[in-house]
């Protein structure tokens, strides 16, 4: 295989911008060969246009490498501050108690960061066997050239990409504290993080059973779709069985169906983003220390929801029709069996598995055992308090997601108003995940005093609050104000088709987030489709663009009186499209997120490590020690507000290294991640000055008290 190839699919995905450009490089060398070579035996090469040939040959092979060096320099640096925390955090275990859980914390964060250095040593010599093999073909090509060896030792003798006296240096500390904290010799605690450094083998189980598992779910998932379609379509039109579902039936159904599409297209999301290497745990802030079977567990959960869900409609289906057996293994004892219990309580069952499961999160939660499921509950309190919180790239996103949900916020208040709710009252209700978008832009407006993007965002849910009355039946009791709303729910959908394709995808000219790529035409992934960096082939993004169009204006249905429209499993077909619509928006809404705000950081397992509580009344009982002894407490570090208050604030801050590490900044790219994960850095060395005040305060009222 060619190496280009191989080295770039070895890459790791969040420094692929930072790799030595192999085939950059190469293709100059290629420009030389035609330059210096030619079969007609009178060809007399011009030496003076191969010698400028040359020329940019080098200076393009030095940006490369001091590109290579720079990023190198500045990741080690960091990685170095990560150490220095780790190695206070040591030193503060080692004077006072800790309990086991923020030992294995401390624990966790040296191991991720070994694993990080490796990563990092990994791009080193990647970068220097790059150098090594284009220089070889250099000095292939001709012998009209000198030798291209002595100028790449003396490159590689001024950078500091082929020393890894750095890296090595960062590993030995990492040994000593971490044997220091263990209370091992440092010669086993080598042995035992180079072990680790490879997948667990019980992540490796864990990841292998969740495979099988998501194998068997799929398999009988797709089993119960067919029977369902071959029970609601087939077999009522070819044969004398008949059956009606009740309203409160439809809505239910309806409800299921969307709930557990939902999580099966994010578990398909999610394998997509693995598989492009997009960073979702950087973007949506998740705790990647609790990440390990990933899209297999989201999918077999999704599945298992589907089944169950299946399950209960095709039993409810059951009971009410004169089928002999459902077209599936004991089928006829299944069919005995769904006339034992009336309809409606077939249908309460995924209910009840529902109420059990999530009994089970809260119970987790509570004992700290489920950082995922807490994640999703905090995200979900404020998605319903948009005014107060901080607007984050998780929260729009979610509410995004539930603006496709309309129909089933529809269907959830007929049914628990018995299809009762008038249409003024449930014209607000069913427009909830619209206004949550619109305080959202009106909150980051506030923040960042830019009308665009967010002011024309807001107006993007304000067209969708204005046109909601087509989908009521009040409108339709007067077809001049029905064709009202008709034309602005086009308008509406060709704002929001504008938005996905230039502003959310940063497509075509792109939008605020393809603004940097601007002037870098070598960045650009598809020419004048996409400006910018992309993961995706320009056929997917085609076809992305014709789904989300079609999906759009799906709504004209409603215009035409054919019967087929009007079924009921038609327009839950429709509803369920538009969740896949959705979802499919999602894996370009973060391949453009990747590309332009998060491709200088790389996901990291490091876990928070909280400071017990003794541990605050005791800085707090040295500080008021220190100030009745009239000493001036260490203030260099604190942040400007000084008062107790804000002490008492820090202390309880989480002691931690974010799940995210900025590795370079050249570009000047704009992160919400970067703010929280300075603040937590900037915590987390106040606390370290802190403790060594308290340490020293310590020390001198012993003295003090030894010479009074």
């Amino acid at each position: 295989m060619n190496y280009g190839y191989q080295i770039e699919s070895k890459k790791i995905n969040e420094w692929r911008s930072k790799y030595f450009d192999y085939d950059a490089v190469k293709h100059i060398i290629k420009e030389i060969e035609c330059l210096a070579n030619n079969e007609n035996p009178d060809f007399i090469p011009d030496i003076q246009k191969l010698y400028q040939a040359d020329l940019l040959f080098w200076d393009q092979f030095k940006e490369q490498f001091y590109k290579c060096n720079d990023f190198y320099k500045h990741t080690i640096k960091g990685y170095g501050k990560t150490l220095k925390q780790l190695e206070d955090l040591v030193q503060i275990s080692m004077t006072n108690k800790i309990n086991a859980q923020t030992k294995s914390h401390i624990k966790v964060n040296f191991e991720e960061l070994f694993r990080q250095l490796t990563l990092l040593q990994n791009f080193s010599q990647a970068n220097c066997v790059s150098a090594q093999k284009i220089m070889r073909k250099h000095d292939k090509q001709t012998d009209l050239l000198p030798s291209g060896k002595q100028k790449l030792e003396v490159v590689m003798s001024k950078i500091e990409i082929a020393q890894l006296s750095g890296h090595e240096e960062l590993c030995n500390r990492i040994f000593t504290a971490y044997a220091k904290l263990t209370g091992s010799d440092e010669r086993s605690v080598r042995k035992f993080l180079h072990q680790v450094r490879k997948p667990s083998l019980l992540i490796q189980r864990r990841q292998n059973t969740m495979s099988v598992l998501f194998g068997l779910s799929a398999t009988l998932t797709l089993i119960l779709v067919f029977v369902l379609i071959d029970i609601m379509v087939i077999q009522p039109r070819y044969n004398t069985i008949t059956f009606k579902e009740t309203s409160f039936q439809e809505y239910l159904i309806r409800i299921y169906l969307a709930f557990s599409l939902c999580i099966v297209m994010l578990g398909i999301d999610i394998m997509v983003f693995e598989e492009k290497k997009i960073n979702y745990p950087v973007i949506f802030d998740l705790p990647a220390s609790k990440i390990t079977a990933s899209y297999r567990t989201v999918m077999f959960v999704g599945q298992s929801i589907m089944i169950i869900c299946l399950f209960s409609i095709i039993m409810c289906i059951s009971s009410q029709s004169n089928f002999v057996d459902i077209p599936i293994p004991f089928g006829y004892y299944l069919s005995k069996l769904s006339h034992m219990m009336h309809a409606n309580y077939w249908l309460l069952l995924p209910i009840c598995v529902f109420f059990l499961i999530h009994v089970r999160s809260l119970v987790r939660i509570y004992k700290g055992k489920s950082q995922i499921s807490k994640f999703l509950q905090v995200v979900a309190y404020k998605l319903f308090t948009p005014w107060v919180h901080r607007v984050t790239f998780p929260l729009f996103f979610s509410a995004d997601i539930l603006t496709s949900c309309i129909g089933v916020f529809k269907d959830f208040i007929n049914l628990i108003t018995l299809s009762k709710c008038p249409d003024l009252v449930m014209l607000p209700l069913i427009n909830i995940p619209s206004f949550m978008r619109l305080i959202q832009c009106i909150v980051r407006y506030k923040e960042q005093k830019l009308f665009y993007p967010h002011g024309y965002n807001a107006l993007k849910y304000v067209s969708g609050i204005l046109s909601s009355p087509f989908s009521i039946d009040l409108t339709k009791r007067n077809m001049t104000v029905y064709y009202v709303f008709v034309g602005l729910k086009c308008l509406e959908q060709l704002y929001k088709l504008y938005w996905d394709i230039f502003e959310d995808w940063s497509l075509f000219q792109g939008g605020t987030g393809a603004k940097q790529f601007k002037d870098k035409p070598n960045k650009w992934r598809h020419g004048l489709l996409c400006r910018r960096p992309c993961l995706f082939s320009a056929q997917f993004l085609i076809i992305c663009i014709l789904f989300d169009t079609a999906v759009r204006f799906t709504f004209i249905t409603n215009l035409f009186k054919v019967p087929l429209f009007k079924l009921y499993w038609f327009k839950t077909f429709l509803a369920l499209v538009e969740i896949v619509r959705r979802f499919v928006w999602s894996l370009l809404r973060l391949d453009n997120q990747q590309a332009t705000n998060s491709e200088n950081y790389v996901a990291g397992n490091f876990v928070p490590v909280p400071l017990a509580s003794e541990d605050v009344e005791q800085t707090c009982q040295v500080e008021k020690a220190r100030k009745s002894l009239g000493i001036r407490p260490n203030l260099s570090n604190y942040s400007q507000t000084s008062d107790v208050q804000s002490t008492n604030n820090i202390a309880d801050m989480p002691c931690c290294v974010h799940e995210t590490i900025e590795l370079h900044a050249d570009h000047g790219y704009h992160h919400e991640q970067v703010n929280n994960t300075n603040t937590e850095c900037r915590s987390m060395k106040q606390l370290m000055s802190l403790k060594a005040s308290a340490h020293h305060a310590n020390c001198r009222t012993t003295a003090n008290t030894s010479s009074d």
